[in-house]
């Protein structure tokens, strides 16, 4: 074996990277969009360090399951647990019931170390936005302990009955797990995001270096490895570039920055190397020493922020001050906390007994808040229905709203009302569910039957392929075909929201939605456009329920509304002309949701309007349902008022 563990400069360096790209990257996410790789620099650091442990202790007969975990415990447990509990105080005084309660979960998943698996299935469509989640980032420290319940019994097993296969078994193993992990990123990319096996790859990447034999060519000359290495600090600085958000990740794309860091790695393996000594001058040193706590604290730190500046956002120096503000606490974690616990001895300290009674401690405190429902007695009557009003979403988004790729076809989309008047159908993404459910309440006894066809991010639009729903397109052509030869519906409200989708082009989008619209028209439907709903740039509850908390005017918070008017002018325009030449009637929520100056997040009379930055709530759909009922556009006159024209209906 090769390459067995010593202390190395280049991979505090290469530590010093990978939480310096994480860190910037949650904080100032332009200056370096791939930023989010740090993480897969650190499974790859990770599976390099832990394997060679491993490696060396099972080929003496020294491997130890216990003696492995007591050093998981020491190295991870106690400032992890320092992290959980300063997190769950803080919230105490900062998150909504709801919100509370979700933390407490998530420290108890996060303490039992399956906090991805939690993230996972909690990642609906409209779940808490990502910066504000205090323990998201711990879904990584899970994907670890995951891999190492499994990886050491793999080794050992690997090592009694086949070891002169344990590279090729490792290689297999990974080669399957990206396989897999390409797969996933395209049906259900959450899942290939949170879960273990498709991010075992890249752990095993770092398993496999030890095991590798350095060639002559390699280990003889200094220039090969100064090569290797500068081509994996290339490979790194690129990902920082290269790579986005909107790269589907991991799978392949991966490959980029964990290869990168393993070119280092091994070709520092036979002595330092130029890229090896380019990361190890002493800020690199000391920043890769305190990289775990500074990877733990900055993201409660940066997410607390954004809790407290709900309306407005931090500012650029508040960033700077946050993430300095982490490397502070940091520093005195590492020092107080990971140094401390570092020098006992495994022999001399109870870790197993100190970590099961950590966890249970941890637990029991996270159990109470869920079982006293968030403790709402901290709010006021008025907090707490703002608070609540992240909750204000149609009832009926369960049975009849298409999500997470969710697909049903015509027969079983949900007629929310019934009647014999006339059927009004609601095509749109996710911004017609409320307004479905709305409308029906509305019209329930006027003799209109109402269906919602709604998908998460399947807009009314033909010949067009979504990145975020690969079947949207097939069921859009079924939708239109069956919508068009159905005598008994007469109105379609179409609606989406133009923001959602910044992957396909404007020519392509507008394109696949006229040919809705002459579809429908020529079908003899008749045609409502609803303009864009007014996106909030905050989270509109939490930011109402802070005004009130502080005694200020929650009516005076939203979006700039000359800035929401010039974001979505080009879409607003086009489809006022496409109603014009089709001859259908086209709405502007604006109209509604508006004033002369901003577009609140919240009035007095009705409530909060959106649930979140993007979605109106119950109460908002209602306000603008009855607009829409109030001009005649929902169905034709004289079933409930008379039509105005499209100019009249602005």
């Amino acid at each position: 074996m090769a390459h067995l563990n010593n202390y190395r400069l280049d991979i505090q360096g290469l530590r010093a990277v990978a939480v310096v790209s994480v860190v910037v990257f949650h904080a100032f996410p332009r200056l370096v969009p791939g930023g989010f790789i740090g993480v897969d620099i650190f499974f790859v650091i990770s599976g390099f360090l832990i394997s060679s442990t491993i490696y060396r202790d099972v080929s003496t007969n020294r491997f130890s399951i216990l003696e492995f975990y007591r050093r998981r415990i020491r190295r991870i447990f106690p400032a992890l647990f320092a992290m959980l509990m300063v997190v769950i105080i803080v919230s105490y005084f900062l998150l909504s019931p709801s919100a509370y309660q979700e933390i407490a979960r998530n420290t108890i998943s996060s303490t039992l170390f399956f906090s991805n698996i939690d993230f996972f299935l909690s990642s609906g469509y409209f779940d808490r936005a990502a910066e504000l989640r205090p323990l998201l980032h711990t879904w990584s420290l899970s994907v670890e302990e995951q891999f190492y319940i499994v990886f050491p019994v793999f080794v050992f097993v690997i090592h009694r009955y086949m070891n002169r296969l344990m590279l090729l078994s490792i290689l297999v193993v990974g080669s399957i797990s990206l396989a897999l992990s390409q797969v996933a990123i395209n049906y259900s990319p959450t899942g290939a995001y949170f879960l273990t096996p498709f991010r075992a790859f890249e752990l095993l990447i770092g398993c496999s270096i030890p095991l590798i034999a350095v060639p002559n060519w390699l280990a003889g000359s200094r220039a090969a490895r100064d090569g290797l290495s500068i081509a994996g600090l290339t490979s790194i600085a690129a990902s920082l570039f290269v790579l986005s958000p909107a790269t589907p990740f991991p799978g392949f794309a991966a490959l980029l920055p964990t290869v990168g860091a393993a070119m280092i790695i091994f070709a520092g393996g036979s002595g330092r190397t130029l890229g090896g000594r380019a990361i190890s001058s002493a800020p690199f040193v000391a920043l890769g020493a305190v990289s775990y706590s500074f990877y733990l604290w900055h993201w409660p730190i940066l997410s607390f922020l954004r809790i407290w500046t709900p309306s407005i956002g931090p500012t650029a120096s508040e960033l700077v001050l946050a993430v300095m503000a982490a490397l502070a606490v940091a520093t005195a974690s590492y020092w107080l906390i990971e140094r401390p616990f570092a020098a006992k001895a495994t022999t001399t300290f109870p870790f197993l007994r100190f970590g099961t009674m950590g966890m249970v401690t941890i637990s029991i405190a996270a159990f109470a808040i869920v079982a006293l429902n968030g403790i709402p007695g901290r709010f006021g009557p008025s907090v707490l229905a703002a608070f609540a009003a992240d909750q204000d979403i149609s009832p009926m988004r369960g049975p009849c709203h298409q999500s997470d790729g969710r697909r049903l076809a015509y027969d079983a989309t949900c007629l929310l009302s019934v009647g014999d008047k006339s059927e009004v159908v609601v095509w749109a993404d996710s911004h017609g569910a409320e307004l479905a459910a709305a409308l029906s309440e509305l019209v329930k006894d006027s003799g209109i039957a109402l269906r919602q066809i709604t998908a998460s991010s399947c807009p009314p639009v033909v010949s067009v392929d979504f990145r975020a729903r690969p079947n949207c397109r097939a069921a859009n052509e079924d939708t239109l075909k069956s919508v068009a030869s159905d005598p008994d519906v007469d109105t379609v409200l179409l609606l989406m929201n133009r923001s959602a989708y910044y992957f396909e082009s404007e020519e392509d989008l507008e394109d696949g939605y006229r040919q809705v619209v002459d579809s429908l028209r020529k079908a003899g439907k008749r045609i409502v456009l609803i303009k864009q709903i007014p996106n909030m740039d905050f989270e509109p509850t939490g930011a109402v329920a802070f005004e009130l908390m502080l005694g200020r005017d929650p009516t005076t918070i939203g979006p700039n509304v000359e800035e929401v008017r010039a974001r979505f002018s080009r879409w607003n325009a086009f489809i006022e002309d496409t109603g014009t030449s089709s001859g259908s009637d086209y709405f502007d929520p604006m109209a509604v949701f508006c004033n002369d100056t901003i577009c609140p997040a919240y009035r007095r009379d009705v409530g909060v309007l959106f649930f979140n930055e993007t979605h109106p709530s119950m109460s908002g759909a209602r306000l603008l349902a009855s607009r829409l009922i109030a001009t005649g556009e929902v169905a034709p006159a004289p079933t409930l008022q008379t039509s105005l024209s499209p100019e009249n209906s602005l």
